[in-house]
C-alpha cells in the first residue's frame, strides 16, 4: 500500500499537482474504513532521534498557515472540465467517449438539456442525474479496466473497491429494515432506481456491453464520496477576466441534490462534480475551516485547509488533515460517504411540500410560494423544530378563496397568520403530516444502540443512530406544533373578539374514522379471527358490564403481539416505553403507597380501580386460555394496568358508545389544556369519523368528560394545581376542589333513639357520608350531627315536628349544652383527618416513589 501511495504521490506532482508544506504532510494507510489519510508533522526533531521531548523543535504552525493542495485542471476527472482542455489524455478521452455516445443515441444531450430547462423544479420533480455524469461514470469505469495502460492509473488504483462500500445504497436488506419509513431509506431506493435506470440506459441502449451494474453503482459511489465542486462557465460567462478565482466549497452538495435545492447565482448553475487527485484523500470534520480554490489563472483548483492554530506536541508529533465536506447532516453523509457523526450539529429531517395539480389555485399558489422567497423541502432540527418558512408554506398551500382576498394587499413574504380558519388547518395538516412520518418509523426489531450486538458491522451500528435521531427530531417537532397550537389558541381567546364570535370563529376538530375504535369495530372485522372469538367468548358472558374494557384490551394486546402498525398500537407502544407510572397513579401501586392516602377519596378511587382491573384480568386470562391459538400473548397484571390506564385516558362517549380515539390529532387532551368548563359538542359522520367543536367560554378547554379530581389525578395525571379554582371559572360550573374529604357517620346499633333519629334523616333528606369542597358551606353535615347526637326525649319530639314542618327545625341550635357537644364531636371527627393528612405527608416525604407521583399526592393531601 505505501508503494501505491507513494506511486500516487509521485504522478500527481510529475503532472503539476503542488503539496504544500511538501515536507510535512504525510499520506498514509490508516488501517481502518478511513483508507488513505493525510497527515501534517507538527515537530521536527534534532539530529539526535532520542532526544527528549523538550528538546524537540516546534514548527510554527500561525506561520505556515494552511496546507495546500492545487491540482492543475488537466488532472480533473470529468468531462466536461476535459473538453475544455486545450489537449492532453483528459481532453482526449471525453471527445472519444462523447463520439461512441452521440453514434447511437445523437439527440440525447439536447433531450437531456430541453428536459432540464421546462422542469418545474417543484416536489414532483423526478430524481435525474446530469448526462454528464453519466458520461463520467462510464469514463471511469473503462479507465479502471484498463488497469496500468490507462493514464489514471495511479489514482484509479487507490480508489475504494466495491467491497470496502458503505454508502446505504450498498446495505443488506436486513440493515436496511432498521431505516425503514426514514428520508434516508426513501432516498437509498430512489438512488437505486436511478442507478438501474442509467445501466439500463448504458448497456441496452448506449450498448456498453462491457459494463455490470455494480459498476455502476460503484462509479456512483466514487463521484458520490470523492468529487469537488468545480466551477466550470460556458465560454459565455468567461469573459476576458482571465484572473478571476472563485470559492465553490458552499456549493459543495451531494452527487443526487434536487435542482430545487439551488441557488439562483450563475456560478452555482455552473458548477460540475469532479474528482480530484490528492485532493479527495482527506476525511471529513464539521469544524475544519478550508476553502475551494478555482482559479482561472493557474487553471487550478486548490483545497486549503487552515492548520489547528495549537497543538500538543508533548502528546503527539503530527495531526491528522481534515476537510470539511459541507454542513451535511447524518443522512447526506450515509447517502453519499457512508458514515455519520455521533454529536452532528447539522442533524436535520426534512418534509417535502408539494401542491396538487388538481388544485384550481395551483399556479397562483406556486408564485407565492418563490414570490415568498420559500422553498419545498423544508428541515427541521432539535435547535429549530419547527421552522416558520415549513408553516408558512403549509399557509399559502392550504389558501381558500376568502384567504386570498385578505392577503391581495400583503407581501407574501411575510409570515404572518392569514386567517383562522387556515391557521387552523395548517396546524391540523402538519400535526398529521409529522405523525405519519413517526409511525412509519415504528416496528424495528432494534431501538437502542445498546441492543446492537458488539460485533455487528458499523453500518448497522449507524443505521440505527440515524433513526433514532429522526424519531426525536420529528417528536420535539410534533411537540412544537401542539405548543404553537395552544399558544394560537390561548390568543385567539384571549384577544378582543367578542366571545359571541369565537365560537364561529374556530373551526370544528376532525377525527376520521380510521383513528377511532369501538367495540361494535372489533366485533364486526370479518376478516379477523379475533372478531368472533371475541362474540363467542361475549355470549356466554353473565354480564356485560365489562365489554367494552374487555374488548378494547384484548384487541390492544392483540395489536401489540401481532406488530400492528395501526395508530392505536402505535401510541400504545410509545405508552409502554414511556415511564407511564410516573405520570399518573396506577391501580398497581403497592400497599405501602395505598396507606400514604389513608383516609382518602383518593384511595377508595385506586381501590375500586384495582378491583375492576382484578375483574378485567379474570376476563381477559380465562378468554386466553379458550383461545390459545390468537395472538393474544402473555401479559402481566403490570401490562393489563398499563393497558387499562391507555384506554381510559384516551377514550369518551358518545350517543351511548364509548370511543377510544388515540392522541394523535390537534383536538387531543395532552395537546389542548384542562378547564372543567370545558364544553364541546360531538357530530358523527356518515363515514364513521366525528367531528368536536368547542361551544363555550374557556375556548378550546378539554373537560376530561366531566371526571372528578380524584380521577384525574389517579389517570390523566392531572395536579390539584392545575385545576382552575373557582375564583377564574368564566361560567358557573361544578369545580373539582383540591380539597375534597370524605366524611361519614354510623349510628350505633344500641341507640335506643336509633328509628326515630333514621326517620329524621329520611324525613330530612339528610345523608350520612359527605364530600367537604374547600370554600364550601355544607351546612347538611351540622344538621345530620345535630339529628346523631338527639337523647330519646329530643328524638322522640323532634320526629313528631319535621313530620309537619321538615329540616326548619334543625336550621338553628336545638339548645347551648346539645350544640356544644354538636361543635365538640365535629371538631373531633375533622381533626383526626386532619391528623392523618398531616402524618401521610410526614411519610410521603421518605417514601421512595416516581417525584411526579409523590407531586401529584403532595398536592392532594
Amino acid at each position: 500500500m505505501a508503494s501505491k501511495i507513494e506511486r500516487l504521490r509521485e504522478w500527481a506532482q510529475e503532472n503539476g499537482a503542488v503539496l504544500h508544506p511538501a515536507d510535512r504532510i504525510q499520506l498514509i494507510d490508516s488501517g481502518t474504513s478511513a483508507g488513505i489519510i493525510g497527515i501534517l508533522k507538527t515537530e521536527i526533531r534534532d539530529e539526535n532521534e532520542m532526544c527528549p521531548p523538550a528538546k524537540r523543535r516546534k514548527l510554527d504552525d500561525a506561520a505556515e498557515g494552511v496546507v495546500r493542495v492545487e491540482v492543475p485542471r488537466h488532472l480533473l476527472f470529468h468531462p466536461k472540465l476535459m473538453l475544455l482542455q486545450h489537449s492532453g489524455p483528459g481532453r482526449s478521452l471525453a471527445e472519444s467517449m462523447m463520439t461512441r455516445i452521440k453514434a447511437v443515441d445523437p439527440t440525447f444531450f439536447e433531450r437531456q438539456a430541453e428536459k432540464a430547462a421546462t422542469s418545474r423544479g417543484d416536489a414532483s420533480s423526478p430524481l435525474e442525474l446530469d448526462p454528464f455524469l453519466i458520461v463520467a461514470f462510464i469514463m471511469l469505469i473503462e479507465e479502471r479496466q484498463k488497469g496500468s495502460d490507462s493514464f489514471w492509473f495511479p489514482y484509479i488504483d487507490l480508489l475504494p473497491k466495491e467491497e470496502a462500500m458503505d454508502l446505504s445504497i450498498w446495505w443488506n436488506e436486513s440493515t436496511l429494515s432498521l431505516i425503514h419509513g426514514t428520508n434516508l431509506f426513501e432516498g437509498t431506493r430512489q438512488i437505486q432506481s436511478l442507478l438501474h435506470r442509467v445501466f439500463t440506459l448504458v448497456s441496452q441502449q448506449w450498448n456498453f456491453q462491457g459494463i455490470a451494474e455494480r459498476e455502476i453503482i460503484w462509479a456512483y459511489s466514487i463521484f458520490a464520496s470523492r468529487s469537488f465542486a468545480v466551477y466550470c462557465p460556458p465560454p459565455s460567462l468567461r469573459g476576458n477576466d482571465s484572473s478571476e478565482i472563485v470559492d465553490t466549497h458552499t456549493m459543495n452538495r451531494d452527487v443526487a441534490d434536487r435542482a430545487e435545492n439551488a441557488t439562483n447565482s450563475h456560478v452555482d448553475a455552473h458548477v460540475e462534480p469532479a474528482l480530484i487527485p490528492l485532493a479527495d484523500i482527506f476525511n471529513h470534520s464539521p469544524t475544519s475551516s478550508v476553502r475551494y480554490i478555482n482559479n482561472r489563472a493557474r487553471n487550478s483548483f486548490a483545497l486549503e485547509i487552515d492548520i489547528p492554530s495549537a497543538t500538543n506536541a508533548e502528546e503527539s508529533s503530527s495531526i491528522e488533515i481534515f476537510n470539511n465536506y459541507g454542513p451535511k447532516s447524518n443522512e447526506g453523509l450515509l447517502l453519499s460517504y457512508g458514515f455519520c457523526l455521533s454529536q452532528n450539529p447539522n442533524n436535520t429531517y426534512w418534509v417535502q411540500i408539494g401542491i396538487s395539480e388538481a388544485d384550481p389555485d395551483h399556479d397562483e399558489k406556486i408564485a407565492l410560494v418563490r414570490e415568498a422567497g420559500l422553498w419545498w423541502r423544508h428541515h427541521l432540527s432539535l435547535a429549530t423544530p419547527l421552522p416558520e418558512s415549513l408553516l408558512h408554506t403549509i399557509r399559502i398551500s392550504l389558501l381558500s378563496d376568502s384567504d386570498f382576498a385578505l392577503i391581495e394587499d400583503s407581501n407574501p413574504s411575510d409570515a404572518q397568520i392569514i386567517s383562522v380558519a387556515n391557521e387552523h388547518t395548517s396546524h391540523e395538516r402538519l400535526f398529521a403530516l409529522l405523525s405519519a412520518r413517526l409511525r412509519r418509523m415504528e416496528g424495528s426489531p432494534l431501538e437502542s444502540l445498546s441492543d446492537v450486538d458488539a460485533d455487528a458491522p458499523l453500518h448497522t451500528k449507524f443505521a440505527l443512530q440515524y433513526r433514532i435521531e429522526q424519531k426525536s427530531i420529528l417528536s420535539a417537532a410534533i411537540s412544537s406544533v401542539r405548543s404553537h397550537h395552544r399558544a394560537w389558541v390561548q390568543d385567539l381567546i384571549s384577544s378582543s373578539v367578542p366571545s359571541r364570535l369565537v365560537s364561529s370563529l374556530l373551526p370544528e376538530y376532525p377525527v376520521a374514522h380510521n383513528e377511532i375504535l369501538t367495540a361494535q369495530d372489533v366485533l364486526s372485522d370479518a376478516s379477523s379471527s379475533l372478531a368472533a372469538a371475541l362474540s363467542s367468548f361475549l355470549s356466554q358472558l353473565a354480564t356485560s358490564d365489562l365489554s367494552d374494557e374487555f374488548i378494547f384490551a384484548v384487541k390492544l394486546m392483540h395489536d401489540l403481539h401481532s406488530a400492528s402498525h395501526g395508530d392505536l398500537a402505535t401510541q400504545l407502544r410509545a405508552w409502554v416505553a414511556s415511564d407511564w407510572q410516573a405520570s399518573c397513579i396506577p391501580p398497581t401501586i403497592s400497599e405501602a403507597e395505598c396507606s400514604l392516602m389513608q383516609g382518602t377519596q383518593l384511595l377508595d378511587t385506586i381501590v375500586s380501580a384495582h378491583q375492576r382491573l382484578q375483574e378485567l384480568q379474570s376476563t381477559v386470562s380465562r378468554f386466553s386460555s379458550q383461545h390459545p391459538g390468537l395472538a393474544v400473548g402473555s401479559f402481566t397484571t403490570q401490562m393489563l394496568a398499563c393497558i387499562w390506564v391507555f384506554i381510559h385516558r384516551n377514550s369518551l362517549f358518545l350517543n351511548g358508545d364509548l370511543l377510544l380515539v388515540p392522541a394523535n390529532h390537534l383536538a387531543s387532551r395532552d395537546v389542548l389544556p384542562y378547564h372543567p368548563a370545558g364544553r364541546w359538542a360531538y357530530e358523527r359522520h356518515t363515514d364513521g369519523g366525528i367531528s368536536a367543536t368547542p361551544i363555550c367560554e374557556p375556548w378550546a378547554c378539554w373537560d376530561r368528560d366531566g371526571a372528578n379530581l380524584e380521577q384525574l389525578l389517579s389517570i390523566h395525571g392531572v395536579s390539584p394545581s392545575e385545576v382552575p379554582s373557582a375564583s377564574t371559572a368564566r361560567v358557573s360550573c361544578q369545580l373539582p376542589s383540591v380539597a375534597t374529604v370524605q366524611i361519614s357517620f354510623t349510628l350505633s346499633d344500641d341507640d335506643e333513639a336509633a328509628d326515630e333519629k333514621l326517620r329524621i334523616l329520611e324525613t330530612c333528606n339528610l345523608p350520612l357520608q359527605f364530600s367537604l369542597f374547600a370554600g364550601q358551606r355544607n351546612s347538611d353535615i351540622l344538621m345530620s350531627v345535630r339529628v346523631l347526637l338527639l337523647s330519646t326525649e329530643m328524638a322522640t319530639e323532634l320526629c313528631a315536628k319535621v313530620a309537619d314542618g321538615g329540616r326548619s327545625h334543625l336550621c338553628a341550635p336545638l339548645s347551648p349544652q346539645h350544640e356544644k357537644s354538636v361543635v365538640e364531636t365535629l371538631e373531633q371527627v375533622l381533626r383526626s383527618h386532619l391528623d392523618l393528612y398531616e402524618n401521610n405527608l410526614e411519610r410521603l416525604e421518605a417514601a421512595s416513589i416516581p417525584l411526579r407521583r409523590k407531586q401529584l399526592v403532595r398536592e392532594y393531601l
